[in-house]
Parts: structure tokens; sequence; C-alpha cells
């Protein structure tokens, strides 16, 4: 258990969007809002001073944009800790490649939930990599062509998959947390773990966001 609050930079051209998320944060005392920043270039030297645990970094700013930023930021050896949490507004295909490519931990839209970005901060501070389900389909939809008997999930039940496992998966492709599926499930979040990585191995698929695209593209997802 961290027994320190979760250091975060905001990273956001406005001024609006920077406020709001401080105010969220500061109602959690799991956070603590390390410092803000109005543009990339801000963002790249925050980050080196202040050594945030997650960087929540906005795609199109003046000066230097959010990949472009989240890409200095990850060849810098003294944030290789520091996590980068994209949220956006522009969940384009383009866009959260050019993320993903930077190095982005992972990718929300802005119209997440309160919840959902408090699970996604903490999420990415476990080593997962949370993506909101367009970002995923986004990324990972192109590389995953169908090959008989791997991973098509149009067959899950007679692919193995437990009820609960199913259920899991479906929730997971909407874009939700484990802790999110936890309390919808009154289950905790390890056991949706455990169920989540059996239906990842029996489907063939190596991360949560490969399970997002592969459910959406075969029609797992609701």
């Amino acid at each position: 258990m961290r027994s320190s609050p979760v250091s975060v930079l905001i990273v956001d051209d406005q001024d609006l969007i920077r406020d709001a998320l401080a105010a969220l944060l500061a109602l959690d005392a799991d956070f603590r809002v390390a410092g803000h920043a109005r543009n990339g270039v801000e963002a790249v030297a925050l980050a080196a001073e202040l050594r945030p645990d997650v960087i929540l970094m906005d795609v199109r700013m003046p000066g230097l944009s959010g990949p472009e930023a989240t890409s200095r930021i990850k060849r810098n050896p003294a944030l290789r800790g520091t996590k980068v949490l994209v949220l956006t507004t522009f969940e384009e295909a383009d866009v959260a490649r050019a993320c993903v490519a930077a190095g982005a931990d992972g990718f929300l839209g802005k119209g997440v939930s309160t919840a959902s970005l408090r699970d996604a901060i903490h999420a990415v501070m476990r080593g997962e990599a949370p993506f909101s389900p367009r970002a995923a389909r986004a990324v990972l939809a192109p590389r995953l062509a169908p090959r008989a008997g791997v991973g098509d999930v149009r067959d899950a039940p007679t692919a193995g998959l437990t009820d609960r496992e199913v259920d899991i998966a479906k929730l997971v492709a909407l874009g939700l947390t484990n802790e999110e599926i936890g309390r919808r499930l009154s289950i905790s979040a390890a056991t949706v773990k455990t169920h989540l990585r059996n239906a990842m191995r029996k489907l063939h698929v190596h991360s949560r966001a490969h399970l997002v695209a592969l459910a959406h593209r075969t029609g797992l997802a609701p």
C-alpha cells in the first residue's frame, strides 16, 4: 500500500481545465497536485524539475504538442518512473497512435467520469495501460486481422470463457477499470484481475488494450 499521495502534473492550455482537474484531485487524499503547465514546453521543464508520479497530458497545445512533450519526457532517464496519461478531447486514430508512439502510458477522452480518471491514475501507477475503448480500437484494431483459432471472441463461450470472464471482458471493453468493474459486480479488484488474466489467456491476447480492440472488432463489446 502506497503511503504517500500520487503527485500529479496537470498539462493543458486551458485555464479552466487545469483548475477543474486540480480541484477534483484536491478532493482525494490519494493525490497531490505537483504543478500546472500551459503547454508542452512548460510540461517538459516542470517534469524534469518536479519529477511527478503521473502527468495528465493534453494533446493540442501551442508551441509543443502533447505527443512531442511526451516523447521528450520519456527520453529523459531521470523520469523513467513518471507515467504519462493523455487526457484529451481528440480521440481520432492518428492522435491516439501518435501518443502511443511517443510513449504515453494511457489515453482517455475528457468525457471520462471523475471516478474513472482517479482509477486510471492508480492504474498507470500499477503498470496498467488504461485506454478509452475508442482509442484502443484506433490503435490496435488494424493490427488484429482475424486469424483462425486466435483471439476470436465471437466464440468466447466455446473458447472456454466462464460467464464471469465474459461479463468482465465486456466491461473492460466499455473502458471500465478493475476497481469500477469490481464495484459493478460486487467483487474485489483482485478477483477481477484474476478473471481478466484468465480470459486474456484463453483469448490469446496479451494486453488490456488488445482485449478492448478485439472485443469491439468481433462483437463481444455491448
